[in-house]
Formats: structure tokens, sequence, C-alpha cells
């Protein structure tokens, strides 16, 4: 009872239904926690839905978008939830629970992560135009859907959440989310080349982002180049069709696709000795000193192809080989099951001076939130920074205005609504701002 109290149900039901009953449950404050954040995720996403839809009046009764006017991250996102939908019937009708909210964390961490933070622009537009009704009808679509799914498990945040997202706009609806039917997939929905092809630009983007974590460089800053070896021609047709996405998301000025990286990785090739030591005992030393004189990158190559690698006359199979990437200077390399990424991390006078108004894009936005601004607010913005600073303001200025919907005053004003001095690399700013009524 204390637990549930101070934990709340819906997350000690997650806790026991993602459980596999084979295994111990590992029970907790700390375990709860973590849980609470993904609940949290969803919380976050119909709030996003809520707040846009108030300001644009959106109401999903009497808009109503065909699915072939859709855009291709809608029809993405369809084809998720639905799929998640058509699984949810297979996991609940063979009480696999545990498998379903395994699902329904990948979903909701690919809804969240790509499908709202990719359209997020175009819930930003001031015109109502059918691309933005398209992403409310598909974020709602997917909400409702998600809830009337997982209510079973998660009983009451899914009420919650149903009697404002639904039936305050859709007053014939069932009083509840558990008198609802429960849903079934749209197989038309279920697009799998799309999915393949999202997926891949997606893996394409994660691991851009591990490179970038690796070389500590953040997101803000932009890069000029990312090296990519994908699997097949199929997933290079993909990237290729979508390369400005992946461009988008890592901030980076170009991909190039590669089918060797030779030219800016070595490899070493060492044995696992926990897994390993066990089977071959003393010969170990027999086994590192051959593969110490073997080409790493062919090494590399067979355990990527999931071959044995023959070591004098020992087969070692490929999971007892451990594979270091030694990059060259001036690139930062990661490698996944077959994938690499290699970012280009030489940074340019033009890339520094690109990095330092993203930013500042971010500080006036957080001065925005912090002085209680709507997000739909326009503002005056007035800013006193050195030349380096201006200089850099000027040649992306059309970015940092339509970003924090401001217009740059080229002059001091008299009274501003807020005002705060921040500090970018070694660059002192005084940002101050006006809300236009």
């Amino acid at each position: 009872e204390e637990a549930a109290d101070k934990m709340g149900a819906d997350v000690m039901r997650w806790m026991y239904t993602s459980h596999n009953p084979e295994h111990n449950l590992n029970f907790g404050y700390k375990s709860a926690d973590e849980l609470r954040k993904k609940l949290l995720t969803l919380w976050n996403m119909y709030s996003f839905y809520i707040t846009y839809a108030e300001i644009d009046n959106f109401d999903p009764t009497k808009e109503k978008i065909a699915y072939e006017d859709l855009n291709q991250l809608d029809k993405w996102a369809l084809a998720k939830v639905n799929a998640f939908v058509k699984e949810a019937n297979k996991d609940f009708s063979e009480y696999h629970a545990e498998r379903l909210m395994r699902k329904f964390e990948k979903l909701l961490d690919e809804m969240s992560n790509w499908y709202v933070r990719r359209s997020r622009r175009r819930f930003w537009k001031s015109e109502n135009d059918s691309d933005k009704f398209g992403a409310y009808y598909t974020l709602y679509t997917a909400l409702k859907t998600i809830i009337t799914t997982v209510a079973p498990i998660m009983p009451f945040v899914t009420e919650d959440i149903y009697q404002n997202l639904v039936l305050s706009v859709d007053k014939d609806a069932p009083e509840s989310v558990h008198l609802q039917g429960f849903p079934v997939a749209d197989e038309a929905m279920i697009d799998q080349d799309l999915l393949n092809k999202i997926d891949t630009i997606i893996k394409a983007v994660e691991m851009g982002r591990s490179a970038r974590n690796k070389a500590n460089i953040r997101t803000r800053q932009p890069l000029a180049n990312m090296l990519f070896k994908a699997k097949n021609d199929k997933e290079k047709a993909y990237i290729t069709e979508l390369v400005d996405q992946i461009k988008e998301e890592l901030n980076i000025k170009a991909v190039t696709l590669v089918d060797s990286i030779d030219d800016y990785v070595s490899y070493d090739a060492k044995p696992n000795f926990v897994t390993l030591g066990k089977k071959i005992g003393k010969q170990m030393p027999l086994i590192v000193k051959g593969l110490k004189e073997m080409d790493g990158a062919v090494v590399a190559a067979q355990v990527q192809r999931g071959e044995a690698i023959a070591v004098g006359d020992i087969n070692i199979s490929p999971e007892d080989i451990q594979i270091t990437v030694n990059e060259k200077e001036g690139v930062v390399a990661v490698e996944d099951k077959g994938y690499v990424a290699i970012l280009d991390v030489t940074l340019t006078e033009e890339l520094k001076q690109e990095g330092l108004v993203r930013d500042l894009v971010r500080h006036i936005q957080t001065l925005r939130k912090e002085a209680d601004f709507n997000v739909d607010d326009r503002i005056k913005l007035y800013l006193e920074a050195g030349k380096y600073v201006m200089d850099a303001i000027a040649v992306h200025r059309e970015y940092l205005e339509t970003e924090t919907l401001a217009t740059i005053l080229e002059n001091n004003a008299e009274k501003y609504d807020a005002s705060k001095e921040i500090k970018v690399g070694n660059e002192v700013i005084i940002i101050n701002i006006i809300r236009v009524k």
C-alpha cells in the first residue's frame, strides 16, 4: 500500500506486467523512477498535443483528413501504431504482457523522439494549412489508439488522458476509455517498406549521435560530414532518398555513403577473455599472438559476417572476438552490427559561428519560458555582444529570428519585458526581449 501511494498504481502495474515471471522481480523506488520517466514520455506527448490543439482550436471530430493527404512521416507513425496494435492483440491473447510492454516502451520512444520532434515545426506554423492539420490528426489518432491499447495495464493515467483528449471534444464517445472496444489494426496502414525506410534513417541518426557523444560535441554545433556504411543497397537507397532528414537531425552539412572505411579507421582484434578463457584455457597466449599478427580489417569483416576465425588449428567463434575501432586524426567512428558511422569533427570558423548562434537560440528560448511567454508569442529582440558574436548573428539572422519568433532590433529600446546575461564559450551576451502585444 505504501509503495502504491508513493510510486503510483500505474507505475506499479507497469513494473509487474513488464516483468518476465521466469526471473526475479527487481522491485523498488529506483526501478519505479525509471518507469515513471517513461510514463512521463506519454504524458508529455499528450500535453504537447493539447497545448497546440487549444491554440489552433483543432477539433478532431470536425477536421477529417484523408490518409492519402498525409505526409510520409504521418503515414510512418500510423504504420507504427497499427503494427503495435496488431502485436498487442497477439501478446494479450497469449498472456505475454511483458513482450507487449517492451514494444510499448519502444513505440513511445519512437513517437516522442522521432515523430513529435520532427513534426514540431508543423505545429508552430501560423497558418492552418492541410499539413498542420495532418500532424494534428495523426498525433490525436496515435494517442487515442495507444491509450486504448494499454488501458488494461495502466487504467488510471489512460482514463485521465482519455477524458480530456477524447471526451472533451467528442460527446458521442464512450464515457470511459475502458468502455471502448479494443483497437483493431488497420492492415492497410502497415506499410512495411516505409517502416524499413524510416527505421534505417533512425539507425543512421542514432549512430551519428553516438559518434557525437564519443567526440563530446553537442548537437547544436554543426559538423561538415558523416560517412556511413550501410548493410545493403536497399538501405543505401533509403538514405539517399531521405538524406536531408539525417542532416537536419544530426546538424551536419553532408552524408557520404561508403562501402569501405579502411581509409578512416584501423582495427584491433583481441580475444574475449571472459567467454573464450573457459573454452581454450592455456592456449590463450597463442590466440592473443595469432590475432595480433592478423589483418584487423579482415578479422573485423569476418566477425561482422558471423564467420569463425581460424587462428592456427583453432577456430574461434565471432562472439569470442572483440573488435576495437581506432580512428585516424580528425574523425570519430562508431560501429554496430555491421553499420559504421564516421564523423568529420574538424571545426571551421564558419561552423563555429553557426554553433554559437544555435546556442544563443537555446538561451533565448529559455528566457522566453522564464518570462512566462506563450509558445506562440512573437518578440522583439535586442542583443548586446562583441563583434565576433554580432558578425555571426548577421550571417544567421534569418535562422535566429525564425526559431525564436523574433524581430531583431537595431537600436536599444527603453524598456524590456525580460533580460539576461549569458556566456557562450568565451563570449558574453546580454539578451533583451519585449513581448509583441
